[in-house]
């Protein structure tokens, strides 16, 4: 049986530790994968994403999942939580910013997703597809990945495939930005416990921005 949702066990992850010394923002940890999907015209037609999440949420979101026994979390139970996740994050366009010197890209709904266990670590993989093809030779394509409030710290995987381009065409390549957070911001979401909130959208400044220029035509 699928006990809560990520935002819901984010939030209940916060109740329990009510009367313990009071943590800094973030307090949930995920190493991001991304392949960038390239159809046979060279055009974006997608993200495919692994979220891997630390040890300590991935206990507490599994916690029960064991159904038969063997001390690994039941692969029925994993995927309807993610499916849960999922249907959760659409609204906030599953933390994911795609977008083009013109503004924003559309994305559409996720269909196609799987949980597995990686040791003791949850991970969560599913393609978010863009509303339309896009030609990046028309222009650079940025995108980011974040939880606006900063409660979850999304960040690319320290491994040389944390980001990669799957079939795309010949000259184009890709860059990882770090995140543009200040002294002063870090220092500000430090200081800031488990019941306290960041100002809206804090989140952003914390973000990787990946971005992908190829040659035009």
């Amino acid at each position: 049986m699928v006990r809560v949702s990520l935002a819901a066990a984010v939030l209940v992850f916060a109740l329990i530790g009510a009367g313990k010394p009071a943590l800094a923002h973030p307090h949930v940890w995920i190493d991001l994968r991304v392949e960038l999907l390239f159809d046979a015209n060279g055009h974006l037609t997608g993200l495919r994403q692994t979220w891997l999440a630390d040890e300590l949420y991935s206990a507490f979101a599994t916690e029960g999942f064991d159904g038969d026994g063997d001390g690994t979390p039941d692969s029925t139970a994993l995927n309807a939580l993610l499916a849960e996740n999922l249907r959760n994050l659409k609204e906030y366009g599953y933390f994911t910013v795609v977008e083009d010197q013109r503004g924003p890209i559309a994305t559409g709904e996720v269909t196609t997703f799987a949980s597995t266990m990686r040791g003791p670590q949850l991970q969560m993989v599913f393609e978010l597809p863009l509303a339309r093809p896009y030609d990046p030779r028309a222009g650079d394509l940025r995108y980011a990945i974040y939880d606006p409030s900063y409660y979850i710290s999304m960040l690319h995987a320290e491994r040389d495939d944390a980001v990669s381009l799957v079939g795309a065409p010949d000259g184009c390549g890709l860059r990882v930005g770090k995140p543009p957070a200040t002294a002063y911001e870090i220092a500000m979401a430090a200081a800031v416990g488990k019941e306290g909130q960041l100002p809206t959208g804090m989140g952003r400044i914390f973000a990787e921005t990946v971005t992908v220029a190829c040659a035009a035509h």
